[in-house]
């Protein structure tokens, strides 16, 4: 089996691959493990439950027990467990300790291939590639997991993806020299002010540094960023860590129709496998990861049979009876909250802090199953009011 794209996903398919028993080759673009950075690095208690992972100290930087909500006038909205609910990583070293992982298990990992196309052949395909020198080095693979991210030049060329229809918007962030009151606590701002389509955050990131980040899907996103450090947050003259800064696409469309092909499979940001909500793909992404990783080692054990498209179509069986409908329901709660106006925001914000609904926030909230939360605003009459107003001009939009 052959894995193009070494980040949690395809790490994860590898190292699922070969632990019972296929001979894997992951092929990673770049030439270190886990640089440049695409992420903000948060993920939750839960998920690293659902990867079958234990957070380690030598990539865990902080730990996270809340977040506090920042409506556009400035009101907050606080919601805090008692204990750790997620954990702040080193994406970097995260990332090259799934590539030890995936190797102890027996994968080959080679680093700075580019690979080019592939071509399909009766007894596997041919994955044509480069290494850092430009020669040609093919590899064949009796199947190909394609984890290459949203650039997805593999899966597009064979039909199966378009970028449009992932809806990716740009996000930048940088770390500062700086230090939060509540270090436990990540920060969200809310607006079409500060950022029309998604959100502004900070995330405490260790000791004294922060990562201050943004998304949006109008507008210059970087100088949106630039703009909320000095203007609404007064880091006039907060030095910036130069090698920690980072951007990269949010994906917000969410899952792709279909993300298996015969002898392919397809897995993360390629296959849409992300929180349209939050952009987070860490989790959604490696657990379908694992699921390619089942699914081939399954395929191969029953020869041509399995390489089937028919076969093949138990992949997406499989990650969506886990993410299927949370991921289908995000991207509608995506929709409605794009369609949201600052006074809707500051109406929900006046609604959930009366009455003891923040506990039930509390209680439902869950970072990477967000769907419970609909619950609530269901229930609730004038909630509900708002989110007939929000369906109502995203239906005009």
């Amino acid at each position: 089996m052959v894995v193009v794209g070494a980040g949690p996903s395809g790490l994860m398919a590898a190292k699922e691959a070969s632990q019972r028993g296929l001979r894997v080759t992951v092929l990673e673009e770049h030439e270190e493990i886990g640089i440049p950075e695409h992420c903000a690095g948060l993920v939750s208690l839960r998920g690293f439950g659902l990867l079958g992972l234990k957070p380690r100290p030598d990539f865990v930087r902080k730990e996270v027990c809340g977040a506090v909500f920042h409506a556009p006038s400035g009101k907050t909205l606080t919601l805090r467990k008692k204990g750790t609910v997620a954990f702040v990583l080193d994406r970097a070293r995260f990332d090259k300790y799934l590539a030890e992982e995936a190797m102890r298990s027996g994968a080959e990992i080679r680093t700075g291939v580019t690979v080019e196309g592939i071509e399909e052949r009766r007894d596997g395909v041919l994955i044509e590639n480069f290494d850092g020198s430009f020669n040609s080095n093919n590899i064949k693979g009796r199947i190909l997991v394609d984890a290459e991210g949203l650039a997805s030049r593999l899966a597009s060329r064979l039909g199966l993806t378009r970028l449009e229809d992932k809806r990716p918007i740009p996000a930048f962030q940088y770390e500062l020299e700086a230090k939060l009151e509540d270090e436990d606590l990540v920060h969200v701002y809310l607006g079409k002010k500060v950022a029309p389509g998604f959100f502004a955050w900070i995330i405490p990131s260790g000791s004294e540094t922060i990562r201050i980040g943004l998304a949006c899907s109008s507008g210059n996103a970087l100088r949106r960023l630039e703009a909320f450090i000095k203007e609404v947050l007064g880091f006039r003259n907060a030095r910036v860590r130069a090698l920690k800064k980072a951007s990269w696409p949010v994906v917000t469309g969410g899952p792709i129709g279909r993300t298996y092909a015969s002898r392919i499979l397809l897995v993360g940001d390629v296959a849409g496998q992300v929180k349209p909500t939050t952009g987070g793909g860490i989790v959604t992404g490696g657990f379908c990861g694992m699921m390619a990783g089942r699914v081939a080692a399954e395929a191969l054990s029953h020869r041509d049979r399995g390489l089937s498209i028919g076969y093949l179509r138990r992949y997406q069986t499989l990650w969506k009876a886990r993410w299927g409908r949370e991921l289908w329901l995000q991207r509608i709660l995506r929709r409605a909250m794009d369609a949201l106006s600052d006074e809707d925001i500051e109406e929900i914000f006046r609604i959930l802090g009366e009455g003891g609904r923040l506990k039930t926030v509390e209680k439902e909230g869950d970072m990477d199953f967000q769907s419970g939360i609909l619950k609530l605003f269901l229930t609730e009459p004038r909630l509900l009011r708002v989110s007939f107003r929000a369906l109502g001009g995203l239906v005009k939009a």
